[in-house]
């Protein structure tokens, strides 16, 4: 038994009775770990094991259970392409898959090539073309950042947590999933399919206290939030995986008056939290993503954030040369843009977004922020096209107001060449807005 899941099994046996749920049915905490034993002695000390389920709860089971056996969890997702989903396994080199039906080989010739020894997780990073990367989060990764976030989270056993996104999500797993397990929270997964609606009759109709999602999600959830004559249950709303506009944070402020709102930073490579507004600055800072947490530290090299601390990942799994640019004298470098204002951190950008006109830099959130304060636009995306900056908006007002907006708001150089106005922007499983045309 290793040192996480020593420390989780503590935890969940101290708390019998707290409940898990997905679609498919509820257990308690005492259930959950004698499923987890039960799993891990079937499992293959070292070996990875890929697990692509259709309910939550058994995904969250079988992770558990490769952090009890000291096997390799490689979390997937049911949403991934089919070829996506062999491109994970042939980059990844994995031999076994656990599925809800239970645990199958799938490829017979599979050998480790590389040492895993002190490997939890290889969490795949996001993008569906190329070769996947595989992040290695080590037990001490993971835990070292699961304190961490406990110190500033606070969640209790009185809580009733809903995980809208999925656990092949680092963000899901230690941010919430974990950290909900170790305070002995109840756990409600919301599923494999995001309906804004349902998600806000889950809050209502569960008594949910605690939520953690985009701000494209927190903006849709909030317009319904509004417009319903029942209490809204949450006393904690966690904002990440966007830059926050001060819009989206007065429409969470003035919606959700009672609850506690962080706004917070993260990335796969650092198991993920980095940085945390915490409720108290909220208000007055809500753009930026607060200061470093516990055991974290940070500093910014020519414009780009990077960090330091026992929640860095290992490297990426079989290329070492991938991770010599990424970590570089045991600094993380991020790929984000950032700068910091009287102690605060402030993300502008991905540095592989980045638009150069003129040699001048331009960030486009920076434009997205600029539109996004009218209350006529609802969602703004920004990007390079053709040597040109278009802006695709989703909206009431007109093209020449939005011109106006940014004609006033923007340097010459940063105005966009071309408006266009769409009923929706495309997203991500978990609403993030997707950065391509």
């Amino acid at each position: 038994m290793g040192i996480l899941w020593e420390f989780l099994s503590e935890k969940v046996l101290s708390n019998p009775s707290k409940l898990l749920a997905d679609g498919n049915g509820t257990i308690t905490y005492k259930e959950l770990h004698e499923n987890v034993m039960l799993l891990s002695r079937k499992l293959k000390r070292h070996c990875k094991y890929a697990i692509l389920c259709e309910s939550e709860l058994y995904a969250a089971t079988a992770i558990l259970a490769c952090f009890a056996s000291g096997a390799v969890a490689v979390p997937m997702s049911v949403r991934y392409g089919g070829q996506h989903k062999k491109s994970i396994v042939e980059s990844i080199k994995i031999s076994w898959l656990i599925s809800d039906e239970g645990i199958k080989r799938i490829d017979e010739d599979a050998e480790e090539a590389d040492d895993l020894s002190d490997t939890a997780v290889i969490m795949c990073t996001s993008g569906t073309t190329g070769k996947p990367k595989g992040v290695k989060l080590s037990e001490e990764n993971i835990l070292s950042n699961l304190t961490s976030i406990q110190d500033y989270f606070k969640l209790t056993d009185t809580d009733r947590i809903l995980i809208l996104r999925s656990l092949f999500h680092i963000s899901a797993l230690t941010g919430e999933f974990l950290t909900a397990l170790s305070a002995g929270a109840d756990i409600c997964f919301f599923g494999n399919s995001f309906l804004p609606i349902v998600a806000a009759k889950t809050v209502v109709d569960n008594d949910i206290t605690v939520l953690c999602a985009t701000p494209t999600l927190l903006n849709q959830l909030c317009s319904i939030f509004s417009r319903t004559n029942k209490q809204i249950p949450l006393r904690k709303v966690v904002v990440s995986g966007e830059c926050l506009t001060r819009a989206v944070a007065d429409r969470m402020i003035s919606t959700l008056p009672e609850a506690e709102l962080l706004n917070v930073y993260g990335l796969t490579e650092a198991s993920p939290r980095v940085s945390a507004l915490l409720p108290e600055d909220f208000e007055k800072y809500p753009e930026s993503v607060g200061k470093p947490i516990k055991n974290v530290e940070v500093k910014i090299v020519d414009g780009e954030l990077c960090v330091r601390g026992k929640n860095v990942m290992q490297g990426y799994y079989l290329n070492p040369e991938a991770t010599k640019k990424k970590i570089i004298d045991g600094w993380l470098h991020t790929g984000d843009v950032a700068e910091l204002k009287d102690g605060f951190l402030y993300i502008k950008g991905r540095l592989d977004d980045m638009i150069i006109r003129a040699g001048v830099n331009i960030y486009p959130q920076e434009i997205e922020n600029v539109l996004l304060r009218s209350p006529g636009i609802r969602e703004a995306l920004a990007l390079e096209k053709d040597g040109r900056i278009l802006v695709k908006l989703v909206g009431t007002i007109s093209k020449k107001e939005a011109l106006t907006i940014c004609q006033k708001e923007l340097p010459t150089y940063a105005i966009p060449e071309q408006i266009e106005f769409v009923e929706s922007l495309p997203k991500t499983a978990t609403g993030k807005l997707v950065r391509h045309d």
